[in-house]
């Protein structure tokens, strides 16, 4: 999906999935934050997602980049409805370019 959604929370946070196709940096200082977790589950042999609030994303995926595209689609879509909600993982978690991240206050 090459459509990026943003919001803007009532406290002027830009909230959205980090990419580095916008120049985010350029707004000021970025507040990034795991959204979700993208992981093999040995049992299953396939890729599943966790959304920071526990919930796991029905499905188990063959391939990593499949799953990933599919932790994109939802994120966006939960995006596009409005839903906000502080995420639970610490934002040393971060570290990968495939994440989902999301800004200051962040919903999953």
């Amino acid at each position: 999906m090459s459509e990026k959604v943003f919001r803007v929370d009532k406290d002027g946070n830009l909230i959205g999935l980090y990419t580095d196709s916008v120049p985010l940096r350029g707004l000021g200082k970025l507040d990034v934050e795991r959204a979700s977790n993208v992981e093999f589950d040995n049992t299953q042999q396939g890729w599943t997602i966790t959304l920071a609030d526990g919930t796991t994303l029905p499905g188990v995926f063959p391939t990593r980049e499949a799953a990933l595209s599919c932790e994109v689609s939802h994120v966006q879509d939960r995006l596009r409805a409005g839903v906000v909600q502080i995420s639970s993982y610490p934002t040393s978690a971060c570290r990968n370019g495939h994440a989902l991240c999301l800004r200051a206050s962040c919903w999953v």
